[in-house]
């Protein structure tokens, strides 16, 4: 049975990602993009996706998919993350590497066992440090932790039986 190489991606200026094999603890870490123009932060991030998938053989991009328009999302950080997803997205496609878009609220029910906005941001965000914390990943922040969350739905949708049980009963947590 092979282990797929998965890159889960929370894009935003501070971009969270995780990489690793399905059933292993990922390597997780966040990049801020720096600059103020727009189109020196895409820059940053398209050249450092190409960096990513030349030095490593990922079979799957798991990725947040970005908010819809509106809401408590203003129209710069609505930019931002429809173009970060759009590069990682397209840079993925592009050398043919399968892609499994998420919504916040598919990941974090699986991952901290509540996603439908009964936690707010915030708590989701600390949930989600405590969560890799029990199993023992080392995430730097909570972009790098959201990231984590990406990986854990993958893999349990790539091969259920290899994946890390991330749920509270088998955690011990209650995310609720």
């Amino acid at each position: 049975m092979t282990r797929p190489i998965i890159l889960a991606i929370d894009p935003a200026l501070a971009t969270g990602f995780a990489l690793g094999l399905v059933g292993r603890c990922p390597q997780l870490l966040t990049r801020r993009w720096a600059g103020d123009a727009i189109e020196d932060r895409y820059g940053q991030a398209a050249a450092y996706i190409n960096r990513v998938f030349d030095d490593h053989a990922v079979d799957v991009v798991a990725i947040e998919e970005p908010p819809f328009i509106g809401g408590n999302t203003n129209h710069n950080t609505t930019k931002t993350l429809v173009g970060l997803y759009a590069i990682f997205t397209g840079a993925a496609a592009a050398r043919g590497i399968q892609l499994m878009p998420v919504t916040p609220s598919t990941w974090r029910k699986h991952f901290l066992g509540t996603g439908n906005g009964k936690l707010p941001r915030a708590a989701a965000k600390a949930a989600a440090i405590e969560q890799c914390r029990r199993l023992k990943w080392d995430a730097p922040d909570d972009n790098a932790a959201d990231a984590a969350g990406i990986f854990a739905w993958a893999e349990s949708q790539l091969s259920p039986q290899l994946a890390h049980q991330t749920g509270p009963l088998f955690t011990g947590g209650n995310a609720a």
